[in-house]
């Protein structure tokens, strides 16, 4: 059983990421998207077929993997949306170069 994913920040990455799920047998109930401008929800839930959402609190609420995939500079901006949101039972993967590990730890569980 392949674990559920969230991938916030639905963008070039988190697009080709999701893309790359679905190839890999992740069926479309199995991700969730997130994207921070709402002209972007229709788009990417076209190119891809997948739930995408407007707030990542929402999205990374439940999935057993959370994906990072924003710029560094929305990195703070993101992590105060999703703080209260993800678990320690949850495993995050950050794709935002650059944003040290030390960044994420202190932000969340």
């Amino acid at each position: 059983m392949r674990p559920t994913v969230a991938i916030l920040g639905a963008g070039s990455i988190g697009t080709i990421l999701a893309r790359g799920l679905l190839r890999a047998g992740w069926g479309l109930d199995d991700l969730v998207l997130s994207v921070r401008r709402k002209e972007h929800v229709v788009e990417t839930e076209c190119a891809t077929g997948v739930r995408t959402l407007l707030d990542p609190a929402i999205a990374a609420d439940g999935p057993r993997v959370v994906v990072i995939a924003v710029k560094p500079q929305d990195i703070d901006y993101l992590l105060g949306q999703v703080r209260g949101v993800i678990t320690e039972n949850q495993v995050v993967v950050s794709l935002a170069a650059g944003v040290a590990t030390r960044v994420l730890e202190a932000e969340l569980p």
